[in-house]
C-alpha cells in the first residue's frame, strides 16, 4: 500500500512566500518509542496542530506484536500528551498497520487502517476523535477483508476509503461511509473492464466533492506490460465519471524484453482540478532530472525511476517528469501535495543499494510546469535500506510538514525509528 494522501487543511488563499527554510529549532523530531516504530500519515488542522500516525511494539502489550499509536503536536512542535498519544491494540496479531489519518470540517481527527486475526485476514478500522482525544466513532469493516490505504474526508463529513484484498489476484476495494460511519455505498474496482490483480493505493477529492482514486494493476495498457498506473474520478453518489491508464515510459522498446512495473503510489488534486501522480517503474527509458550531484544515466530493466505526472481536469496527461540518481540509481516517489501556490511537494527516497554514502529521504517542490525549484535531501545511516518517505502535509500558512522512517536515526542500535520535520 502506499502511504497515505489525507485531506489537508487548506492553505491561506495567499500563503507565506515559500523561503525553503527548515525549522530544526522546534520540528526536527525523532521519535524512539520501540524497536520498531513506522509513521504512516500526517496532517494538520486549521489551529496548526499536527497529527501523525504510525505503529510500534511493546507500547501497551508485553506480547511484542505491533500497535497503533496517534500522536498530536501544537504548533511549536510541542507533544499534547492529554487526551492523546494513543494506543490501539487490536487483534494480538503482528499486523496491526494505521495507514491514514485526516481532519473533517468540524476539526475532529479521523485515523484509518486495518488489523490482521488469527487466520492472516484483514479487517479494516475507523475511528474518530474531537480535538480533545474523546473517541467519537469506532467502525470495523470486517467483511471486505480490505488492506486499507488511503482516506479522505468529504466536505459533509463523509469518509471515502480505498484498499485492497489479500486474496489472490488481488481486488481494489472503494467505501463511502457517511458521517456517522454508515455505509453508504462500496465498489469493487474494474480497470479496463478487468478486476483483477489492482491494487488501489490513493486517494484524492478535487473542488466539485468528487473523489479522484488511483493504483496499479497488471498489463492495463499492453499484453504483457507488467504493471501499468490507472486513475479514476467517481462523483459523490458513486457514479464513474472518467478513467485513466497509463505507463510512465517515455521511450518505445520491446515489452516482452523489459517490463515497465509501473506503481503508482500517490494523488492529488490542485486548485484548478489538475490531477499530480507520482510513483517509480522499471524501464523509463529518457532521463530528465538527477537527484543529486551524481552522474545520472538512463535506466535499464533492472532499476526504478521515480515519476511525477500531471493531468488535466479531464484526464489528458499534460507533462511528465522522471528522476534518476546516484548513477542511475533507483528512486522511489510516495507523496505529493498541492503547494498552495500553483505547484507541488513530492517525497521519497534514493532506493539505490550500491551507493557508498548510505539512503537519502528526498523531498521536492515544483512549479506548475513541473520545474524544480526547491529541494532537500536527508542523507541517514549507511545501510538503512528502510528509509522512506512516507508523507507530507500543509498547515494553514503554507508549512509543509514531512515525515519518514529509517533505521538507528535516535541512536546507533535503536531499530526503526520515525522523525518529523516542518519547512517555510
Amino acid at each position: 500500500f502506499a502511504a497515505c494522501d489525507p485531506m489537508l487543511s487548506p492553505p491561506d488563499p495567499s500563503p507565506a512566500p515559500w523561503q525553503g527554510i527548515e525549522d530544526t529549532v522546534n520540528w526536527d523530531i525523532v521519535v524512539h518509542n520501540s524497536s520498531a516504530d513506522t509513521v504512516y500519515a500526517v496532517t494538520t488542522d486549521p489551529d496548526g496542530n499536527v497529527y501523525v500516525v504510525g505503529r510500534g511494539r511493546y507500547l501497551s502489550s508485553t506480547l511484542g506484536h505491533y500497535e497503533w499509536w496517534l500522536k498530536k503536536y501544537d504548533a511549536a512542535g510541542r507533544e499534547i500528551r492529554a487526551g492523546w498519544d494513543k494506543q490501539l491494540y487490536f487483534s494480538g496479531t503482528l499486523n496491526d498497520t494505521p495507514t491514514a489519518v485526516a481532519i473533517d470540517g468540524e476539526g475532529n481527527v479521523v485515523v484509518g487502517g486495518y488489523y490482521t486475526d488469527s487466520h492472516n485476514l484483514p479487517h479494516c478500522v475507523v475511528r474518530k476523535y474531537n480535538p480533545d482525544g474523546t473517541e467519537l466513532l469506532a467502525v470495523n469493516l470486517s467483511s471486505y477483508q480490505l488492506l486499507l490505504a488511503d482516506m479522505a474526508i468529504g466536505d459533509d463529513g463523509a469518509i471515502y476509503l480505498a484498499g485492497s484484498t489479500l486474496s489472490v489476484p488481488t481486488a481494489g476495494i472503494f467505501l463511502k461511509l457517511n458521517a456517522a460511519g454508515e455505509e453508504v455505498w462500496s465498489k469493487t474496482i474494474s480497470v479496463n473492464g478487468v478486476n483483477r490483480n489492482i491494487q488501489a493505493t490513493a486517494l484524492a477529492l478535487d473542488g466539485a466533492g468528487n473523489v479522484v482514486i488511483g493504483g496499479y494493476g497488471i498489463d492495463l495498457v499492453g499484453d504483457p506490460s507488467g504493471y501499468d498506473s490507472w486513475f479514476q474520478v467517481y462523483s459523490p453518489d458513486g457514479m464513474l465519471l472518467r478513467e485513466v491508464r497509463f505507463s510512465a515510459r517515455i521511450a518505445s522498446f520491446d515489452p516482452t524484453s523489459c517490463y515497465t512495473n509501473d506503481r503508482l503510489y500517490d494523488i492529488t488534486v490542485d486548485a484548478d482540478g489538475n490531477i499530480y501522480t507520482v510513483g517509480c517503474g522499471y524501464g523509463i527509458a529518457l532521463v530528465v532530472t538527477q537527484i543529486d550531484e551524481h552522474t545520472s544515466a538512463a535506466t535499464a530493466c533492472d532499476c526504478d525511476a521515480g515519476w511525477l505526472n500531471k493531468f488535466s481536469p479531464t484526464g489528458q496527461r499534460l507533462d511528465q517528469k522522471v528522476f534518476l540518481t546516484r548513477d542511475g540509481n533507483d528512486v522511489e516517489f510516495r507523496s505529493i501535495v498541492p503547494d498552495g501556490r500553483g505547484g507541488v511537494f513530492i517525497s521519497g527516497r534514493d532506493c539505490a543499494a550500491n551507493n557508498a554514502s548510505g539512503r537519502f529521504w528526498i523531498i521536492r517542490r515544483l512549479d506548475g510546469e513541473l520545474n524544480e525549484i526547491w529541494g532537500a535531501n536527508f542523507e541517514v545511516n549507511q545501510g538503512a535500506s528502510t528509509v522512506v518517505g512516507e508523507g507530507l502535509a500543509l498547515d494553514r500558512s503554507g508549512a509543509l510538514f514531512a515525515i519518514s522512517n529509517a533505521h538507528d536515526i535516535h541512536s546507533a542500535d535503536s531499530g526503526l525509528d520515525w522523525w518529523i520535520k516542518k519547512f517555510y
